[in-house]
């Protein structure tokens, strides 16, 4: 099991982001053994669509239905854990797509 943040989902969409190739192919070589927390979706479906578009957000999305990535749902004890890299990284802002 892979977990993926959004950096890697965006430039592996977005043909003009410098990393895009090593993104891209990180992306399809290990497709069916990445997964993907569902704040993290979140955040790279809003990325995508306010930057390249509704098509390639409808396109992210699908990878996410189809087998490419695999969701990863919080759990109470998950939603326990985002709160205390929170607290005790409060100086780095990380934020709760991150600590997911």
């Amino acid at each position: 099991m892979i977990i993926v943040d959004t950096g890697v989902l965006h430039a592996g969409t977005d043909r003009d982001d410098l990393d895009h190739q090593q993104c891209a192919a990180i992306l399809d070589e290990h497709a069916g053994h990445l997964f993907v927390p569902i704040p993290v979706i979140i955040e790279t479906s809003w990325m995508i669509e306010t930057r390249l578009g509704a098509d390639a957000e409808a396109g992210f999305l699908r990878s996410t239905t189809n087998g490419e990535l695999g969701r990863i749902d919080l759990e109470d004890i998950d939603w326990v854990r985002v709160i205390e890299l929170i607290d005790t990284y409060a100086d780095l802002e990380l934020g709760v797509v991150d600590a997911s």
